[in-house]
């Protein structure tokens, strides 16, 4: 009670002012960005000097919050949730989008377990939990991140023999709540501006899913009438590359398009760079918005509230790097105004299309000429998705088909 009566007399108004065990409890729980060490200690009868903190809810503004013990700005954390004007009202609208991307998730999860169920050889990483991969290392961002291939895993007919099928398989009641309670949350960071609210990215998602299923017309590989289904799902995974044939991939690329823009705050990275130059030195000023996003999205789902939803999408380490790496992949390439981006994307589409007729990476000496392609072609099919926006309101869309 002395404790309580100090901190609560040293308090200052419209402040919130916790105890050392309190922030303990907050770090633990994965939330010490959220906590500034207070400069002055506080005095308590019986107790001597105390540290205590001050619990911040939001640094957008440009403010700074340091954690004493981590020494990290707090970026990548977004709690004030209800700010007037900023974040979008969860809605009616809102809340039929989030159970359209949860039936929508849910079919590309049991695609996951189906295809690892039925996998033949065993996967060599999957002993033991795979560790979280949260935030960044120190110095690095997310372009450090950013991979010229990413290797998709090979065709295996086997395992399509064995598969089940999808539609029967029932995902556990706490991966459905958990998937529904992070789709949710994401909802609820996106802001309200014209192009990048949470609309935006359902219609970016749903484009997302449609190109995946329109990457290849399958009856272009029908023609043979006397084609057997196997050497149709091989003829398939090498005309997309294998993105078809991977269902994580297709996750990945579903899950990029719901998360691209969370907490983007309508301008672009030049004038974010000069409200916000906290933000812009966490990466380098280089595609802040978009590095924002992903760290906000992916420490989220890294909390421990998620255990069960992590446990589908992903059982090993190679699950969870590729995931991960997609994941990073698919954000950055949301980035377009960055020149020198551009410049590094079209040299890779040149190394990766400019070489010859697909038909010559069927052989697997040359696998890794398959999985650039493979990744190049899963950055522009979210480019491409992002940019459709430019058609939500009809006077842009007269003035880009006009000119």
């Amino acid at each position: 009670m002395n404790t309580t009566s100090r901190i609560e007399e040293t308090g200052e108004g419209g402040r919130i002012h916790v105890s050392q065990e309190t922030a303990a409890l907050i770090k633990e729980a994965g939330k010490g960005l959220w906590l500034q060490k207070r400069a002055d200690t506080v005095t308590a009868k019986g107790k001597g000097d105390l540290e205590t903190y001050w619990l911040i809810c939001s640094s957008r503004d440009g403010g700074s919050v340091v954690d004493g013990d981590i020494g990290t700005p707090e970026i990548g954390i977004v709690s004030d949730l209800n700010n007037s004007g900023r974040y979008q009202e969860f809605d009616a609208r809102a809340s039929r989008l989030v159970d359209w991307i949860v039936i929508s998730m849910s079919k590309l999860l049991c695609n996951i377990v189906a295809r690892r169920n039925a996998r033949v050889s065993p996967d060599p990483e999957e002993n033991g939990k795979p560790k979280h991969m949260r935030g960044l290392k120190d110095g690095k961002t997310y372009l450090d991140e950013v991979k010229e291939i990413i290797h998709l895993p090979d065709f295996d007919p086997k395992a399509y023999r064995k598969e089940q099928d999808p539609a029967t398989i029932e995902l556990p009641e706490e991966v459905i709540e958990q998937l529904r309670e992070y789709v949710t949350c994401i909802a609820k960071m996106y802001r309200s501006n014209p192009f990048h609210n949470f609309e935006h990215a359902s219609h970016v998602m749903m484009s997302v899913i449609k190109l995946l299923s329109r990457i290849v017309a399958p009856q272009d590989l029908l023609e043979d009438d006397n084609q057997k289904e196997g050497n149709l799902l091989a003829a398939l995974h090498d005309h997309t590359y294998g993105i078809t044939s991977d269902p994580l991939t297709q996750f990945a690329c579903a899950f990029s398009a719901l998360i691209h823009d969370v907490d983007h705050t309508g301008v672009g990275n030049p004038q974010l760079i000069d409200e916000n130059p906290q933000l812009g030195d966490r990466y380098r000023n280089r595609s802040v918005a978009e590095q924002n996003s992903l760290e906000i999205s992916w420490d989220l789902l890294m909390e421990s509230r998620f255990e069960d939803l992590r446990a589908v999408i992903y059982k090993s380490k190679s699950e969870l790097r590729r995931f991960r790496q997609l994941v990073v992949n698919s954000v950055m390439a949301t980035d377009i105004m960055d020149k020198d981006l551009k410049e590094l994307r079209n040299a890779r589409w040149d190394k990766a299309f400019k070489k010859g007729d697909s038909a010559d990476f069927v052989d697997k000496s040359k696998t890794d000429e398959v999985n650039r392609k493979a990744t190049i072609v899963i950055e522009h099919i979210i480019q491409a998705s992002d940019i459709s926006h430019t058609m939500q309101h009809w006077h842009v869309y007269r003035k880009v088909s006009t000119s």
